[in-house]
Parts: C-alpha cells; sequence; structure tokens
C-alpha cells in the first residue's frame, strides 16, 4: 500500500459462500466484525461487500471483514485493488469512528489509473515471497474512465512554481517518467501535459 499508495485488500477466497461478491450499500444497522474484532453498527448507506449468503465481508476503504480473513490455513487469496468515491469514505469513517490508513488513503482521493499497476505489483510480490501461483487474470471493473486533462505550461512558470532552476531536458524526463504524454513547441518554450 506504502509503495504504490494504493490500498489493497486479500480475501481468503474460500470463505467467501458460493464465490460471490456484491458490492452495495449498507442498510441502517447492519453489524460487521473487522480484521482488528470490532464490532461495528453501521448507519446505513456504506459502500459494503457481501457474499453469496448476505453476509457482509468488507466495509469497503477502511476494514475487512474477520470472517474473510487470511490465516496461516488460508489456501486460496482473492487480491482486491479498488477506488471509491472519497466523500463516502469520509462520511463512514466519520460516522463509525473506524480511522484506518487506508481509509486515510481513499480519503484524499485515488487515481483510478494506478488500480492496475497496483495489482500488476502485488501480485508480483505474492509470486516472489509468498510462493503464489496465479490462477486467473485481472478483472478490471471500470464503468467510467475518467478523461485525460491537458495542460499547458511554459518551462519559466514550471520553474517558478516549484521554485528552482531546472534544465528542460529534465523536466521532460520527470514528467515523462510520472506518465505524463508530453507535446513541446521548443521555439515557444511551452509544454503540453496530458495525464
Amino acid at each position: 500500500m506504502i509503495t504504490l499508495g494504493q490500498p489493497i485488500h486479500m480475501f481468503d477466497y474460500d470463505k467467501i459462500v458460493d464465490k460471490k461478491m456484491i458490492v452495495r450499500e449498507s442498510k441502517k444497522g447492519e453489524k460487521l466484525i473487522t480484521l482488528d474484532e470490532k464490532e461495528i453498527t453501521l448507519p446505513g448507506g456504506d459502500v459494503v461487500i457481501e457474499d453469496g449468503s448476505g453476509k457482509l465481508i468488507d466495509l469497503c476503504g477502511i476494514m475487512g471483514g474477520s470472517n474473510s480473513a487470511i490465516t496461516s490455513k488460508t489456501n486460496r487469496v482473492l487480491l482486491f485493488v479498488q477506488t471509491y468515491n472519497k466523500s463516502r469514505i469520509r462520511k463512514t469513517t466519520m460516522a463509525t469512528g473506524q480511522r484506518t490508513i487506508a481509509a486515510t488513503f481513499f480519503e484524499k482521493g485515488l487515481d483510478e489509473e494506478r488500480v492496475v499497476a497496483t495489482t500488476v505489483n502485488a501480485t508480483q510480490l505474492l509470486e516472489k515471497y509468498c510462493h503464489a501461483k496465479v490462477v486467473s487474470k485481472i478483472q478490471d471493473i471500470y464503468p467510467k474512465k475518467q478523461e485525460k486533462k491537458l495542460l499547458f505550461m511554459s518551462y519559466e512558470l514550471f520553474e517558478k512554481k516549484i521554485g528552482v532552476k531546472i534544465p528542460e531536458k529534465t523536466i521532460d524526463t520527470i514528467l515523462t517518467n510520472l506518465g505524463f504524454g508530453l507535446s513541446i513547441a521548443p521555439k515557444q518554450g511551452l509544454i503540453l501535459v496530458e495525464g
């Protein structure tokens, strides 16, 4: 989570009844025992996941349920990497008093484009350090992709904003390494940043 700034969650796949995960809003008064063994009564309207039996297994963006937790006896893991509406996570955090590192990340808003890269990275780490075997492809459920934003900026303005003189080629390299697309008009000293 810390490396890429994107929280992840892992479920014990064999504890998910009927192998179904239904993302929905909670009903007022529903309860969930979280990974830290606290029983939470939900105010309603919170993003949760239930399994095939209707049992809650995750308070999304905050903490998973103890009933789907990984243990030393776990054989199959479901890796779950996602983003949520930041204001909904904040509202649930305030209403339930559940403050977690994951919730802090989600409350600030996360880049949906980071999910697949984080999934790949986490999978590689599981393969390398846990000798995990990948048995399925990434399922990317992404109802509405973000539109790319364009920004016109001069090198002069870039330097003024960050307060340090940096060579133009270095600026280009930094922006490219951060995943931005660049179009450069050298005679005008302009950069078109797409990302």
